[in-house]
């Protein structure tokens, strides 16, 4: 196998001599197994798009046993659109102790349609525990009617606390007429961070849960996840929100809760509500700092104002 380092231009004060000897260097270093030198290859390879030579580099890396090479190996052939090669890498190292990679392969094969090939990963996955692999495996079955299996993969999945299972195994409860059941899956997958969830809940007993979804709000912002707040301000009713807004005291002094909680209503057709609730609080919870007002009126997309407390 020729070796894949690279060499450095010539120039008259013949400092090339110094590079060329330093290249030879760390190719001998990693001809004799240094892995560390050549990953450095194989990355340096990659910046100036030497695609060969990264190929070259990984597999002497993987050659040693080195999950984390046969796992950049496979990435770099699923880059060149090389699926069956990427494959065989991705196996390789989730066997050599990557199992993320597996988790890879079976995400490929499932946008290549190819599910029974996904769920051999997914298989792989679940026997070290994984719930997401075991969810996986649970609507593989039951996309194909196979509700025996599908509800054992399901029931093991929520076991393991994965949000999307719990709140699929309540659904199926609930249509089974298990309705307490189903609750105390849904009150478990929201724990969890299922919006769905909570839906669920709210539409089942709204007074009981509305505290539930102003948690579930702050929990989003303690986050800082815009999009699960528009999530859930995409999934509320007036009516949900309006509870909501009842119980708008309940915050205390949040100043960034509050305003987060504003720009659920904002998001809503509530922009008076929102808007005057918002100016008021941010002047009066943080007073020291005038821009912030300011900010949160663009946050919830409203035209600025002056304020004055």
């Amino acid at each position: 196998m020729s070796h894949p380092g690279g060499n450095t231009m010539t120039d008259e004060s013949g400092s090339s001599a110094v590079g060329d000897r330093v290249d030879t260097q760390r190719v001998a270093r990693a001809a004799a197994g240094d892995v560390e030198e050549i990953f450095r290859l194989a990355n340096d390879a990659l910046r100036r798009r030497d695609l060969d030579s990264a190929t070259e580099w990984l597999e002497r890396a993987a050659a040693t046993g080195n999950a984390q090479a046969m796992h950049w190996r496979a990435n770099l052939a699923y880059k060149l659109r090389n699926d069956d090669t990427a494959f065989v890498w991705w196996d390789r190292a989730g066997a050599a102790g990557r199992t993320r990679a597996w988790r890879d392969a079976a995400v490929r094969a499932t946008h290549l349609f190819d599910l029974a090939r996904a769920g051999d990963w997914w298989q792989k996955l679940a026997a070290t525990g994984d719930g997401e692999a075991m969810y996986h495996l649970a609507i593989i079955a039951l996309n194909r009617n196979d509700d025996a299996t599908g509800e054992h993969w399901l029931q093991r999945a929520a076991d393991t606390g994965h949000a999307d299972a719990m709140f699929t195994l309540g659904n199926r409860l609930c249509e089974a007429g298990d309705h307490d059941g189903a609750r105390r899956w849904w009150v478990a997958a929201m724990a969890a961070g299922s919006a769905d969830a909570l839906d669920q809940l709210i539409a089942k007993d709204p007074p009981a849960h509305v505290q539930r979804s102003v948690q579930a709000a702050l929990a989003a912002v303690n986050s800082s996840d815009l999009y699960e707040i528009y999530r859930l301000a995409g999934r509320w009713d007036g009516q949900q929100l309006a509870i909501i807004a009842n119980h708008y005291d309940a915050l205390g002094n949040q100043s960034e809760q509050i305003l987060y909680l504003h720009l659920v209503l904002g998001t809503r057709d509530q922009l008076g509500t929102a808007e005057q609730r918002f100016i008021d609080d941010a002047v009066s919870l943080d007073a020291n700092n005038p821009d912030f007002p300011t900010r949160w009126a663009h946050a919830l997309g409203l035209a600025h104002r002056d304020h004055n407390p």
